[in-house]
């Protein structure tokens, strides 16, 4: 890793550890979070700018991850092209969950203790992560060819998926947040149709 310190572009830190493009970061609680296609996610200390952790625990590329926070530990979920979503204690690395969901994993979003995943066969699985138990799955995307999802946003109960197909919608999720217990069905609220192409990136405020 180099680090780098401020110069006339007001760049202060440049963390270069990974051998191949990072896919996806996070930061919480001072730390910065990094997963990439060489197959690993990397913890850095932000104040001391340096790498504290690496851990290897997929066999592909590691597209997303999210920082789950409970009795006071952080876990690092990661989700990959191998197909696995694996949940892991920041600190240690022991493995608390390991799901294989039979397609690669595009995306991932999470809210108190329920994890979203979207698929890149249309799907979204549902994941308690405080009772490490799946709660289900059910196919979003409508076009039968562009059914990828491509990224996912969480407000208010209400799940917004975007994929492949050009389309965004919103779903209740009511049932599956804060410890209900779930249920059988995940209704759609409406669907953004106006895009020409497909949607890469979402954030609610």
């Amino acid at each position: 890793m180099e680090d780098k310190e401020s110069d006339d572009d007001g760049l202060t830190t440049v963390y270069n550890p990974h051998q191949k493009p990072v896919l996806c970061v996070k930061v919480s609680g001072g730390y910065l979070y990094s997963c990439s296609s060489d197959k690993s996610v990397r913890v850095y200390n932000m104040e001391k700018t340096r790498q504290e952790k690496e851990f290897k625990t997929h066999k592909r590329s590691i597209t997303c991850i999210e920082i789950f926070t409970c009795c006071q530990e952080d876990y690092i979920i990661s989700g990959s092209t191998d197909k696995h979503i694996i949940m892991y204690h920041a600190k240690t690395g022991v493995v608390e969950i390991d799901f294989s969901l039979g397609a690669r994993i595009q995306c991932m979003v999470t809210q108190g203790s329920l994890l979203v995943a979207g698929l890149s066969n249309g799907f979204i699985h549902l994941i308690d992560l405080q009772t490490k138990s799946a709660l289900g799955r059910w196919l979003v995307g409508d076009d039968p060819v562009r059914k990828d999802i491509s990224c996912l946003a969480i407000h208010n109960n209400r799940l917004l998926t975007a994929s492949y197909d050009n389309k965004i919608s919103c779903w209740d999720i009511s049932h599956y947040v804060g410890g209900c217990g779930g249920g059988s069905i995940l209704a759609r609220i409406h669907q953004i149709s106006s895009f020409s192409d497909m949607v890469l990136c979402m954030q609610v405020c």
